[in-house]
């Protein structure tokens, strides 16, 4: 990003943010701007494995084969392998198995249900049920079911195929003094997968019963383990009950029922418990027996063994506010879950989601590796997972007409294609390569990556020398897909996602001292200032509307093609999304341009914001709009909250980095919806929100060669109780720990600072966070005065 001034209006919005310190955004805050998401669906799984366990909200676990990549095994590759289990508490054993329509009432219709994780190393989810009405069977008894995910034999999985097991138990929690009930009983409905997914909340989550017979016959038989086994006509196992079998009891479809159950019971006394395994594909007896034969407790441990280590270049976050700081450390573990291996090739990659998306959209997901894994210093991770796009670098065409195949090209490797390859995706990919290598200066990576870099470049180089028609504009990349609508356009996001990531490469081999580094950077300038020309010609002739105050504003076009009905209309969820916002992240222009503060305005006052025609929900049919600074269509595209960092308006960028947390994220299990009420099961939001984290604190974006510290730093961060710590935080020029405490009733900010620099910043500046009476700022002993006009000088050594 190119240096910017502060302008006199961020300085005066800093000011008026300290005014107005008693309504600044945090967690307790956003709560009231939004309710718990709708229709959550939360994954268990395994590392680099492409078998996960999704558990829906009510506690009903979805076991579903991915389509994609192609399995050698038959049943992985089988349409009808997976299955559904459903659970509905009882206090009566022999009463008939519930309706589909019980099931659904039991959580009030309402599609939240009441989840969370375990303290464990391992991801292990929880469902709580607990009756509220006084007159219920069950009242007084908390009832839970915990589910984890166990890779057989533990360990790395090698070839993405091994056998993958769900453990789950219903367990009696907690009995109140109250309780009448003398037993508990789980009937557990098992289905073939049959619920629709959608991304407008209204046709999310739609139950097709018709589909949802399991497909072969069923029959119980006890083993000499103990465990009642469910058995398929071919002998492998279905299903198991581990203890409690004695009390288990199988329940074939009625007449015209396509419902089977096992129905298990329990005493209803605190701590009682009943295991079920449920193997992802069903498996050869022996080794289901084998299986079980490790006891929850044992397949527990391997699966805290396997998700314990962690790198010693990893961060550590802790704020005072623990949704904060729970919402990164499972993130970590969900978004390197949510990753598989290539059977055939052994090539090891992120997913952009667990079930319905377990493909791969590279734009999207590249965030979870430049904004999520290496800002916390996971860099294996991301070093692993960039490897299979510089083994395929050249393999596919750009998806636009003009594009001639080009080795330097990195699109979505076939395995895992969804069909939908963005030209955006090239630029994320050089991106993702160079940050990571200036994050850590490694030497071994940036040696392999050097060649697939140059080539990368010389695509982009390539590409805006292509010749083309008439009204493309020329200079900058000719028409291809720039999103999920394939139609090929000029598309002023195509254009800054590929000037970011050349931008980033260039600066990477000016720090490397590479002999090609004056001609990128050159090129780099040379196509920002292509993609700024055409993109104010194609402004100039755009039309206007009126803010609330009755300024005429221009409609921000966002295509720089000569062709003026070319593009989204500006009542497409995509306008917002991978529209002109997206500029000043990507450095094309500065968030004070007269453009960029138009096109942010739009979402905030345009006319559909206004009046009767505001309409804050997700659906195609209408306009998107900034709530609370989040896209109302898809909340990782809320490109809004780096016009905010960069102007430092900390205002609206804590209302946009709290309304990520609290209204794109689940807060019971922080899985990341794509929109509110939509498909959830992927990390899509979880990187922008963590990044905005990052940068409130410790930032090496806004101003580059500076290290600013505490710049937007949250007033609910400062505590005069709790320490807050960020340590270990990797930056472009090494890692870095900050700690800091309120002390002596407020008027004092105690800091430690403790750089670990491989290389000095021009600056490091420490901001004084705006609370009401503080005076001074003591860093490592040395007392400074407390401005918050004025940041602290700070050693860069």
């Amino acid at each position: 990003m190119r240096r910017t001034t502060v302008s006199i209006v961020s300085v005066l919005l800093s000011i008026l943010g300290a005014w107005s310190q008693a309504e600044e955004p945090n967690v307790n805050l956003a709560r009231t701007w939004w309710p718990e998401l709708t229709n959550v669906i939360t994954p268990v799984g395994w590392r680099d494995h492409m078998h996960r366990f999704n558990v829906v909200y009510d506690g009903t676990i979805i076991a579903r084969p991915p389509s994609k990549p192609s399995q050698p095994d038959s049943d992985a590759s089988d349409p009808l392998a997976g299955v559904q289990l459903g659970f509905w508490p009882s206090a009566e054993p022999d009463r008939a198995p519930p309706s589909t329509q019980e099931s659904i009432a039991m959580f009030g219709g309402r599609r939240v249900g009441d989840q969370g994780w375990t303290d464990d190393p391992a991801p292990v989810l929880w469902t709580r049920w607990k009756p509220q009405e006084p007159t219920s069977p069950l009242a007084g008894l908390e009832l839970r079911s915990f589910v984890f995910a166990h890779k057989s034999g533990g360990g790395d999985s090698l070839t993405g195929l091994e056998p993958m097991y769900c453990w789950i138990r219903l367990q009696v929690t907690a009995r109140e003094a109250t309780a009448r009930a003398e037993q508990v009983s789980f009937f557990v409905r098992i289905n073939s997968p049959h619920i629709k997914f959608d991304m407008i909340e209204a046709n999310n989550f739609r139950v097709q019963s018709e589909q949802s017979l399991y497909p072969r016959k069923l029959h119980p038989e006890p083993d000499a383990s103990g465990a009642l086994l469910i058995i398929e006509p071919d002998g492998k196992v279905r299903m198991g009950v581990l203890n409690g079998a004695d009390r288990a009891r199988f329940i074939p479809p009625a007449q015209g029922s396509n419902d089977q159950f096992i129905c298990v019971t329990m005493p209803a006394t605190a701590g009682r418990h009943v295991d079920l395994l449920v193997p992802m594909l069903r498996q050869p007896r022996e080794d289901f027996v084998a299986e079980a034969r490790l006891r929850w407790e044992g397949a527990l441990q391997q699966a805290n063994a396997f998700w314990s280590p962690r790198p010693a270049t990893a961060a550590q976050i802790h704020t005072p506010e623990p949704l904060i700081n729970a919402a990164i450390k499972h993130n970590l573990k969900l978004s390197r879950m949510i990753s598989l291996t290539i059977p055939q090739t052994r090539q090891k990659t992120l997913l952009s989601g667990s079930m319905v998306y377990s493909m791969l959209w590279i734009t999207p997901t590249s965030m979870t590796s430049h904004m999520l894994l290496d800002p916390l210093g996971w860099h294996q991770d991301v070093d692993k997972y960039l490897e299979i796009h510089r083994e395929e670098q050249g393999k596919v065409k750009a998806p636009g007409p003009n594009y001639p195949q080009h080795p330097g090209y990195f699109g979505v490797p076939a395995p895992i294609d969804s069909g939908n390859q963005w030209l955006t995706d090239h630029g994320a990919v050089m991106l993702t390569a160079a940050r990571h290598a200036m994050l850590t200066d490694d030497l071994a990576f940036i040696e392999k990556w050097t060649p697939a870099l140059i080539r990368g470049y010389e695509f982009i180089r390539d590409s805006r020398r292509l010749p083309r028609q008439p009204p493309q504009a020329q200079g900058v990349m000719p028409t291809a897909s720039a999103s999920d609508i394939s139609r090929p356009i000029q598309s002023f996001w195509s254009d800054a996602w590929n000037y970011k990531g050349l931008s980033a490469t260039a600066r990477l081999f000016q720090r490397i001292n590479h002999p090609l580094a004056s001609e990128m950077q050159r090129e780099a300038e040379d196509y920002r200032q292509a993609i700024v020309r055409a993109f104010r010609a194609k402004a100039a002739r755009m039309p206007t509307w009126k803010d609330a105050s009755g300024k005429d504003r221009t409609l921000v076009p966002m295509t720089v093609s000569d062709e003026d009905t070319d593009g989204y209309s500006a009542q497409h969820p995509f306008y917002l999304d991978t529209g002109p916002m997206f500029g000043v992240w990507a450095g094309v222009l500065p968030a004070d341009d007269p453009l960029m503060i138009d096109a942010v305005e739009f979402f905030r006052q345009g006319p559909h914001t206004r009046g009767e025609k505001r309409d804050e929900r997700f659906d195609w049919k209408n306009a998107a709009m900034l709530v609370h600074e989040m896209s109302n269509a898809e909340p990782c595209y809320s490109w809004n909250v780096f016009h905010s960092h960069q102007l430092a308006d900390r205002q609206r960028f804590l209302e946009g980095m709290y309304s990520i947390f609290l209204g794109a994220m689940s807060t019971q299990t922080y899985i990341s919806c794509e929109t509110r009420g939509g498909i959830t099961e992927n990390v899509f939001a979880a990187p922008l929100g963590i990044n905005l984290v990052r940068l409130a604190v410790v930032d090496d974006e806004v101003e580059p060669g500076t290290l600013h510290l505490m710049r937007l730093v949250p007033l609910a961060w400062c505590s005069a109780t709790e320490q807050t710590r960020f340590e270990n935080m990797p930056t472009e020029f090494g890692p870095v720990t900050l700690k800091w405490q309120l002390a002596d009733g407020g008027r004092t900010l105690q800091v430690q600072y403790a750089p670990s620099f491989r290389r000095a910043p021009q600056a490091v500046l420490l901001h004084a966070p705006p609370v009401p009476g503080l005076e001074k700022i003591v860093v490592n002993g040395r007392e400074h005065q407390a401005d918050p006009n004025i940041p602290v000088k700070l050693d860069p050594i």
